[in-house]
């Protein structure tokens, strides 16, 4: 579902919609599981936390993203060494 949302968002635009989703009951689930495949698909072509950083650093909800990002990338590292 991420790869159809980002086939019209970009990934900035994702993190402004998707944190405004949480804000609501209705939509924060759905919102957190999208977040979390957006994370997995930065894992997935694997980004560099400091080129996120620089990417999104006028948007102000992406700290917690690049955050999540940055500890799966180091659990991920420290088991697959």
């Amino acid at each position: 579902m991420i790869d159809g949302l980002n086939d019209s968002y970009s990934d900035i635009n994702l993190l402004l919609i998707l944190n405004a989703a949480k804000q609501d009951p209705n939509t924060k689930k759905i919102a957190a599981n999208l977040q979390d495949a957006l994370v997995d698909k930065w894992l997935a072509v694997k980004k560099d936390p400091t080129y996120l950083k620089e990417t999104f650093r006028d948007v102000p909800t992406a700290d917690e993203m690049i955050q999540r990002y940055s500890k799966k990338l180091t659990f991920l590292s420290g088991t697959s060494s």
